[in-house]
C-alpha cells in the first residue's frame, strides 16, 4: 500500500525553536570562554567568531 500521508502545516519541518536555543547556547558558552580567558590572561580583550554553517567557533585574543 503506498504511503499517502500528507504532512499538516508545520509538520513537514522541525521547529526552529530548538535550533535557535542551541545557537544561543553556543554564543553564551563562547562568551563565557572569552571572559574566562580574559580573567586568566590579566584582562586582555578576546574576540568571538561563530560560523554555524561550517561548525566553527573561534575565541582569539586581540593584540
Amino acid at each position: 500500500m503506498p504511503n499517502i500521508h500528507v504532512p499538516a502545516v508545520g509538520e513537514a519541518m522541525p521547529s526552529a525553536k530548538p535550533m535557535a536555543a542551541a545557537a544561543l547556547r553556543i554564543e553564551r558558552d563562547a562568551a563565557f570562554i572569552a571572559t574566562a580567558m580574559s580573567l586568566i590572561d590579566g584582562g586582555s580583550d578576546y574576540r568571538v567568531q561563530i560560523d554555524h554553517e561550517v561548525g566553527f567557533v573561534l575565541v582569539v585574543r586581540l593584540s
